[in-house]
């Protein structure tokens, strides 16, 4: 749901797969370095609340505020987006969900980074990271310890993160 309650969706069964984004379009869109998506057949999805008409669509090929897929779907009160919504499936946003114990389940952990090359940060998690669509583009290699200023460990969290001298 969004953050201020106006809109909420509901989800059936499990996701498809689950990534984060690198491209432009989506650091432009959601203002941070990446998006985190987990994806679901569109027929998985549907409107429980949606007061005083809140809900609102972003056409990102008309670049417009019309629903005509692939858009953006947000609220129109607290501006919180809810998922993009493509002609057969939705990515929808973890962060919006409301998880039992705020608990991510597995199945929303990400499978791979795509549009890494259009990255404006490292992230070494483990996680393969395409330079386009995953597996339709060159599997980029995760950097070294030395060429990303990050300690040698498998997981690292963002405070662990050393800067570069």
């Amino acid at each position: 749901e969004c953050w201020c309650k106006n809109v909420s969706f509901e989800f059936h069964g499990d996701p498809v797969d689950a990534k984060h984004c690198h491209c432009r379009q989506c650091q432009h869109l959601h203002g941070a370095p990446f998006q985190w998506a987990v994806i679901f057949p569109k027929t998985s999805v549907r409107l429980l609340r949606n007061k005083d008409d809140s809900l609102h669509f972003f056409s990102t090929e008309a670049i417009a505020g019309e629903h005509s897929v692939p858009c953006k779907v947000s609220c129109s009160v607290c501006r919180s987006p809810l998922f993009d919504e493509g002609r057969n499936t939705v990515l929808a946003y973890p962060s919006s969900f409301n998880f039992p114990d705020h608990k991510v389940p597995l199945d929303f952990q990400p499978t791979a980074h795509i549009f890494y090359s259009q990255r404006v940060m490292e992230v070494p998690d483990g996680v393969p990271k395409w330079s386009g669509h995953k597996g339709e583009s060159e599997l980029l290699q995760e950097l070294t310890a030395e060429e990303g200023c990050v300690h040698p460990r498998n997981h690292v969290c963002p405070a662990d993160i050393l800067l570069c001298e």
